[in-house]
């Protein structure tokens, strides 16, 4: 028997309306996690119909998936009475309308239940209200805590075919950041490290990609604290050209000042063989695990002690990078992808009984 024919043998095939507020072609993390799991699902056999808010060019849309884009409240209701399990991948109050056919629902949290400034609106106590009335999927401990009721903790999954270690350790140089140039994402704490290694007699380069509202001032940043000659500002890449960066890199900083939910970016630093450097807080303590060193978010001279310490301490590095195999699998799409229809399973058991 091939391995999809055994691995549709061992699952039932299901009927899912997979609701996902933000979508391709967006980008971010919630719309990778929900792409590697729609493949996931389809290869295993499974029939799946996607709503989303997301508006998209006929251009860009995918053809290898049902995508429903901003149905009107007819359309969701047909949608759901036909669907065997309703996921919703982050709840969103516009899609509620599904979960009160009575089907199977599930959800997954993918962020706070909050405002930004972590505060709780009524919005949210109305949905964490709801929340606790259905089984749901965290994608970390952190978020799994910041819920009023009980969930699972499945966390997230990397895309495994594009992000994959290309590049002996001997090959690579300096550091890496990847993320917005916004102040949440603690780009001036990764400066300020390279500065004070430059300050000590440790030089190293940082390569920085993406975009955002602060480049210019991080630009500035740099200058007036002297290491521009070490700063390269690489702008926005696709996936497989950040893979690329990621493979010549030794070590990925995550300064984040905001608590991430997750943090899939440490996970493909980590499968391109980079050693992640985070702050200690959210879900970036989950998405680290044991394969690099935690840090006070903010504090530039504890993320300088950690790049010092592993150049200058090779069986350190070694350790962690060890730790690397072991913590990729559990994230693989397969692996991820498994404990969710699990979840979804259990769920129409529960409603049958």
């Amino acid at each position: 028997m091939s391995e999809v024919s055994s691995l549709l043998a061992k699952t039932k095939q299901m009927q899912i309306l997979f609701i996902s507020y933000a979508f391709h072609p967006q980008v971010g993390g919630i719309e990778s996690s929900a792409v590697m799991l729609l493949r996931e699902f389809l290869q295993r056999g499974h029939r799946v119909k996607v709503v989303t808010d997301v508006a998209c060019d006929d251009g860009d849309e995918l053809t290898w998936i049902d995508v429903i884009r901003r149905p009107g409240l007819g359309t969701q209701w047909r949608l759901a009475r036909e669907a065997d399990v309703i996921y919703h991948h982050n709840p969103a109050f516009r899609y509620w309308l599904p979960s009160c056919t009575g089907r199977n629902t599930v959800f997954s949290i993918h962020t706070w239940v909050s405002r930004a400034d972590r505060s709780i609106s009524w919005k949210d106590r109305l949905k964490h209200h709801v929340l606790k009335r259905f089984p749901c999927i965290s994608n970390s401990r952190a978020t799994a805590q910041h819920l009023s009721g009980e969930s699972v903790v499945i966390e997230n999954a990397y895309d495994d075919d594009v992000f994959r270690t290309t590049t002996d350790w001997s090959g690579r140089d300096g550091a890496v950041f990847v993320g917005r140039l916004v102040s949440d994402k603690g780009v001036p704490t990764a400066l300020r490290a390279i500065s004070n290694l430059q300050e000590c007699g440790q030089p190293m380069n940082l390569r920085i990609i993406g975009a955002g509202p602060d480049e210019d001032a991080l630009k500035r940043q740099a200058e007036s604290l002297g290491i521009s000659d070490r700063v390269q500002f690489l702008g926005r890449r696709e996936p497989a050209a950040v893979a690329e960066e990621l493979n010549r890199a030794k070590y990925l900083v995550i300064p984040s000042q905001w608590e991430e939910p997750f943090g899939i970016v440490a996970l493909e630093g980590i499968a391109c063989g980079c050693i992640p450097i985070g702050t200690n807080q959210g879900g970036l303590v989950d998405a680290i695990g044991p394969c690099g060193p935690l840090f006070e978010r903010g504090n530039g001279d504890q993320l300088a002690d950690w790049l010092d310490r592993l150049e200058s301490e090779p069986d350190l590095a070694s350790s962690y990078r060890s730790n690397h195999a072991s913590h990729l699998e559990k994230h693989s799409p397969r692996v991820v992808s498994e404990r969710h229809l699990e979840v979804f399973e259990h769920a129409i058991a529960r409603q049958d009984r």
